[in-house]
């Protein structure tokens, strides 16, 4: 939640007690040249990321350009790499103007809701079909959207209050889009700050190297802040506040209560079920779905 949540401090190693837990600068051991490029990649990202006050969208809209330029020369079978690659990337987003007008671009891309929907309905519902700690919280989202969910046995029912289930779930896209709107009026900085927070945590402690490339390592992060940001934006205990013409101290404080548990409930039922997300990352390589259309489609939901 806070601002300096995830800032950067120097330590002496010494000082430290001896069970102190310590990550050492990966590219002293690295055994491929993509290897090496961990902490130079990582920190162009998280300087991209803390690009203050644009949009936190818009900032990793520009993470999504630079992982489309280097990944072609930046991925796991790489021979050698040219150490001035990032460099003369990075620059060719700090000429006067340049990220303004590449943020106004972004900002005038139509929202695809077919596509993000259909993504994320599928992966919300698969974790519903297995009960763990997520599955109240897309119990309680599907409900507020007028779908109820009922466990016969072991199989997962689903049933639409009013209509069918088609006409419940084509309306939901359009609903959440109204309902982000309202609450990006009142909270904007406060939902950008989770969403850095998160991004900035993710670069820390998934390793993009362990991906093929910086730009499948973003689609993995895109995919769950789109996940994340629906089920947050979609609790029914900030429905009471859409309509309110400003937000209260009180209100910031439901948000940011509402934010920690479903940032939480997201972690301990999707990001610790390992199987369950090289599922989904085995599924989104197989129809092809990490170009860069496809990210910024999803960075716009």
């Amino acid at each position: 939640l806070d601002e300096r949540g995830t800032e950067l401090v120097a330590l002496d190693l010494a000082s430290l007690p001896s069970n102190f837990p310590v990550h050492y600068a990966l590219e002293e051991r690295a055994a491929t040249s993509y290897q090496r490029q961990v902490d130079a990649v990582r920190q162009v990202f998280l300087q991209l990321l803390d690009l203050q006050p644009l949009p936190v969208t818009s900032r990793l809209f520009f993470c999504c350009l630079l992982a489309d330029r280097i990944s072609p020369a930046i991925h796991d079978r790489a021979g050698r790499i040219d150490p001035d690659l990032l460099p003369r990337e990075l620059e060719r987003f700090t000429g006067p103007g340049v990220m303004e007008d590449l943020g106004a671009q972004f900002e005038a891309i139509e929202p695809a809701l077919d596509f993000s929907m259909s993504v994320i309905q599928s992966i919300v519902l698969e974790r519903l079909s297995r009960r763990n700690e997520c599955t109240e919280l897309i119990r309680d989202v599907l409900q507020n959207y007028g779908v109820d969910t009922e466990y016969s046995g072991s199989t997962l029912e689903l049933k639409a209050q009013e209509g069918t289930l088609a006409q419940r779930f084509e309306e939901i896209a359009r609903t959440y889009m109204v309902r982000k709107k309202a609450l990006n009026r009142l909270f904007g900085p406060r939902l950008d700050q989770y969403q850095q927070n998160y991004a900035r945590n993710f670069w820390f402690r998934d390793l993009f190297i362990r991906s093929t490339s910086p730009l499948v390592h973003l689609r993995d992060l895109l995919l769950r802040l789109a996940i994340i940001k629906f089920l947050l934006l979609s609790r029914p205990e900030l429905n009471d506040l859409l309509e309110k013409p400003e937000a209260s101290a009180s209100d910031i404080k439901l948000l940011d209560q509402v934010a920690v548990d479903t940032f939480y409930r997201f972690s301990r039922g999707v990001e610790h079920a390992t199987h369950f997300l090289q599922k989904i990352h085995g599924a989104m390589e197989e129809q092809k779905l990490t170009s860069l259309p496809h990210l910024v489609l999803l960075l716009k939901f």
